[in-house]
């Protein structure tokens, strides 16, 4: 009989942390001043819920530890995606004593549709980071809600604003000959963020304004390289990119229709100058694993295929995770006949070369738009007294897979 599995990275999670809900309304008592900016249009509100201070006690700042283990880094609260929390001050003995600390109005320009408000805020050193449905890129205070920055992207423009989703930012932290703070700041600092129309943008996390010394100005445009022969087709990025060591590496959001038009490659940069580094074929070229999946040219052009949602990375062993999306179109396959690697695929790669390590397809030539639509989990199994590491995959079809890290 096979023994149960013992998943430890889900072992003791007791934690509540902080949460985020969309609502309708205004809290403009609850506004910060710091901004000169202000959108008057129906809006977003993002709360955060935490216990009365009397009652738990609650500090949102840095710990007396310094650890980024008590903070929100990442998307899914640390590069392996375990969502888990070691705080312990809000508990299963006083979560009932939640209540509304404030209320912070996420700005929204006029646009010609509704999107959800989707993005996963960062904590970091007290602060909180997030973006939203039309590209803003914002800081808050963490205790407070007082407004602290507000990024916008296209400075001076007025009118419709297309809104995209948007998940978030991510962050990154080293040294470098010229910060992008300037030089009195011993630590370089770099929150990055994906905009709707591609731009890949460097921001100082201090003050909201863009690392000059990064792409041009501040900012690389994603459709370069992927994107070119098709000017009008989609090509932008719902979810925050992905850092390992010192590159920030990118998935896209691509059309679903019609099949032929920008690449879903994943692309990495270097987080200081913006130069690429390295680029993985979603889609094998000739002479690459898996290019004979595809049947006669239907490769050429294949839009789809990418990686929308979030990656995972194994910073000790250099690996990062892709969670692929479905080929285009997604609902039809006549003109893309074979198994269509690496579509509806968890591929891992070496991290720092771009290099394929293994790949694990869920689905053959999908057409239901099946996507490897979740971000992975890194965990540690226990089976027949040994202990195996392991990525956790959970797919559309409320199945989970799950492989082990040496070779799936």
């Amino acid at each position: 009989m096979t023994p149960p599995l013992s998943l430890r990275s889900l072992a003791n999670r007791q934690d509540v942390g902080i949460a985020g809900r969309d609502q309708l309304g205004i809290s403009d008592r609850l506004r910060g001043k710091a901004h000169p900016t202000r959108y008057t249009s129906t809006s977003r509100l993002f709360s955060v819920w935490a216990c009365l201070l009397l009652a738990c006690g609650i500090s949102f700042g840095q710990s007396s530890s310094g650890s980024a283990d008590t903070e929100w880094r990442n998307y899914g609260h640390d590069p392996g995606g375990t969502r888990f929390s070691p705080l312990k001050q809000i508990n299963n003995t006083n979560v009932q004593q939640l209540q509304r600390a404030w209320t912070y109005e996420v700005a929204r320009t006029p646009n010609s549709g509704i999107e959800a408000f989707e993005s996963t805020p960062l904590m970091l050193e007290g602060v909180l980071y997030f973006t939203t449905q039309t590209s803003l890129a914002i800081a808050v205070d963490a205790e407070t809600g007082k407004e602290l920055w507000i990024f916008d992207p296209f400075p001076g423009e007025s009118g419709t604003r297309r809104p995209v989703p948007n998940r978030g930012a991510a962050y990154w932290e080293g040294h470098s000959p010229v910060p992008c703070g300037g030089e009195e700041h011993k630590l370089d600092k770099r929150l990055f963020y994906v905009t709707l129309d591609a731009r890949l943008f460097a921001l100082d996390p201090r003050t909201g304004k863009p690392c000059k010394g990064f792409g041009d100005g501040g900012a690389i445009n994603l459709r370069v390289g992927v994107a070119d022969k098709w000017p009008k087709e989609r090509y932008d990025s719902t979810s925050p990119p992905t850092i390992y060591k010192d590159l920030v590496i990118t998935g896209s959001e691509v059309q679903e229709i019609p099949s032929k038009g920008p690449s879903g490659d994943v692309r990495a940069f270097d987080v200081r100058t913006g130069k690429p580094v390295w680029r993985f074929h979603t889609v094998p070229r000739p002479g690459e694993l898996g290019h004979n999946t595809w049947e006669g040219d239907s490769w050429e052009d294949r839009s789809g295929t990418n990686v929308w949602s979030i990656m995972t990375v194994d910073d000790e062993r250099g690996m990062i995770f892709l969670p692929i999306g479905s080929p285009s179109y997604d609902f039809y396959g006549a003109d893309r006949k074979g198994q269509g690697l690496f579509g509806n695929s968890l591929v891992a790669l070496n991290a720092a070369t771009g290099e394929l390590l293994w790949y694990y397809q869920m689905v053959h030539h999908d057409i239901w738009d099946y996507d490897v639509s979740a971000l992975a989990n890194l965990i540690t199994v226990r089976r027949e007294g040994r202990e195996i590491l392991a990525v956790a995959q959970v797919t559309k079809q409320a199945a989970a897979a799950r492989q082990d890290f040496r070779d799936a």
